[in-house]
């Protein structure tokens, strides 16, 4: 009976772990001249490579922020302050992985708001902050950075995770059920 337990956990166990994945989650962490930062995005697919960004987290030197949905998704729209265009489009496997609009983080909220821009000109990755109507870092050309974007496991690489765990239990299983079932030999005293 213990056998049948085990087995019914590890099968489980493989159908638990393949519909959890969602590979729609990105790690970042970003440096330049006097910034630097790292978070995590989450984003719905648009086609040809590209996600739409409605989530996740950023810390700025230190400091924690959040992402501001776009309500045009694939599309350009302009931050609150007025000051920024954003499209939050990452292009993962692209160089750059983000494009010309960017994505647009923000600390705080209303006149005090704090708004950054990672965005793309011309193969280079940028850093900007917009803050009460004026340019920060740079001004409105921005801080080259240099910008790392890591993946989370697709589903199929822990669909396959899976199917391994469930047929190395059901290997072993059948293994222990073999040596039940084996005749006993009389020995010669």
């Amino acid at each position: 009976m213990k056998k049948f337990w085990i087995m019914t956990l590890a099968v489980a166990t493989a159908l638990a772990i393949a519909p959890a994945a969602k590979a729609d989650t990105y790690y970042f962490n970003f440096y330049g001249l006097g910034v630097s930062g790292s978070g995590s995005l989450t984003g719905d697919p648009l086609g040809g490579g590209q996600f739409n960004i409605t989530g996740g987290t950023f810390v700025i030197n230190g400091v924690g922020a959040g992402v501001v949905n776009n309500p045009t998704p694939g599309a350009a729209s302009v931050s609150v302050d007025g000051g920024i265009y954003y499209d939050n489009i990452l292009i993962p496997a692209g160089s750059p992985a983000v494009t010309g609009n960017g994505l647009l983080f923000i600390i705080g909220s209303g006149a005090s708001a704090e708004e950054f821009n990672i965005w793309s000109q011309g193969g280079v990755t940028y850093f900007d902050e917009y803050y009460e109507g004026a340019w920060l870092d740079n001004g409105e050309n921005g801080v080259p950075i240099v910008l790392n974007i890591s993946s989370t496991p697709e589903p199929s690489t822990l669909l396959l995770l899976g199917t391994g765990i469930l047929a190395l239990a059901a290997g072993l299983f059948l293994k222990a059920k073999s040596r039940t079932l084996q005749p006993a030999t009389i020995q010669a005293a």
